[in-house]
């Protein structure tokens, strides 16, 4: 069973004094695999939350710029645009004061991975595969 590892962000979120992950609100969950992102949404619908679903990075970064979402969940390794990339554009459109939580998905959990994701601007890792309770626990 994986373990779920958690990042400390670099610096706070901008919303002093709010959870980085509320547990409400739209949560985006960008995979390219097919049979990963029923999965994963199939689970977190069973915790009431709404879930949208992205392909690549091009569409977690296009999702992102159409609303806002209260948690982000995303690939590492995706075509068109990798989850690093997409973390890194989403985080330079948002405005101040706005903060997306990102969570990195990889099934590449080694030595660098944490600091790859802090460095993308990522604040939470989450190693593949995806189960209900680490799920839960992200949420």
């Amino acid at each position: 069973m994986p373990s779920l590892r958690i990042l400390t962000p670099a610096a706070p979120p901008p919303t002093a004094g709010t959870a980085p992950y509320s547990g409400h609100g739209l949560i985006l969950f960008a995979d390219d695999e097919p049979p990963i992102r029923a999965l994963a949404t199939s689970m977190l619908e069973q915790l009431g939350h709404t879930v949208i679903t992205a392909c690549d990075g091009l569409e977690a970064v296009a999702a992102c710029r159409s609303r806002h979402y209260g948690l982000v969940l995303m690939d590492c390794q995706m075509p068109e645009m990798d989850g690093f990339e997409a973390t890194r554009t989403i985080r330079a459109d948002e405005s101040a004061g706005r903060h997306t939580p990102i969570v990195a998905l990889t099934a590449n959990a080694m030595d660098g991975d944490r600091e790859r994701c802090l460095a993308a601007g990522m604040d939470d890792y989450l190693a593949k595969p995806v189960t209900a309770t680490a799920l839960r626990a992200i949420v």
